[in-house]
């Protein structure tokens, strides 16, 4: 698709991917330019379209402020520095960070095509993980509640809300903290 992405690198066909599905296009001459930095305004299109809100963006103006507007109405943007216009790791991950809970629209397909706002978000739907908020009550060193009613914690889990958990942070400054954190659904 682009005269400076040959089929031989490793990112070829993830980025024939992103622009099969409208994700990412080139400039003007053909070219996807993979050395470049990401542009903000470019970020938020990304964000926005893979989350289905690409028809959304373009009422509102489409490329490229349409789709910085929906991004800032999904609160992607929260905390995000957007006075450069080239993006940093960290403005990145802060916008995936965001975008973690943001309901994703399913498009179906067929001759009435409908657009639904889901209820979940990308990762409950297809991954099965949910967002959580609750006090950190022991690790594997001690629980608030002592010998009464607290569960005991292993090197490597942390007792959250009642329920012990996986973890790779272990701090002894996390309990009596009430945390946003992620977990693992059985369906």
């Amino acid at each position: 698709y682009f005269t400076d992405v040959t089929v031989t690198e490793g990112s070829a066909g993830y980025i024939n991917t992103a622009y099969e599905y409208g994700i990412v296009s080139g400039d003007e001459m053909g070219r996807f330019l993979p050395q470049s930095p990401v542009t903000y305004h470019e970020a938020c299109k990304m964000f926005v379209i893979v989350l289905g809100y690409r028809q959304a963006a373009d009422s509102i103006g489409g490329w490229p402020y349409g789709y910085v507007k929906q991004c800032s109405r999904l609160g992607i943007l929260s905390g995000v520095d957007t006075s450069e216009s080239e993006m940093t790791y960290r403005g990145i991950f802060e916008m995936l960070y965001n975008s973690l809970e943001v309901p994703y629209i399913n498009m179906g397909t067929g001759a009435d095509t409908t657009y639904i706002i889901s209820e979940m978000s990308v990762l409950e739907t297809f991954y099965d993980v949910s967002l959580g908020t609750a006090i950190v009550e022991g690790n594997q060193y001690t629980n608030i509640y002592g010998g009464v009613g607290g569960k005991d914690a292993a090197d490597g889990e942390l007792v959250i809300g009642g329920e012990v958990y996986k973890t790779y942070e272990n701090e002894l400054e996390m309990l009596g903290m009430c945390v946003d954190y992620y977990y693992k659904t059985d369906k």
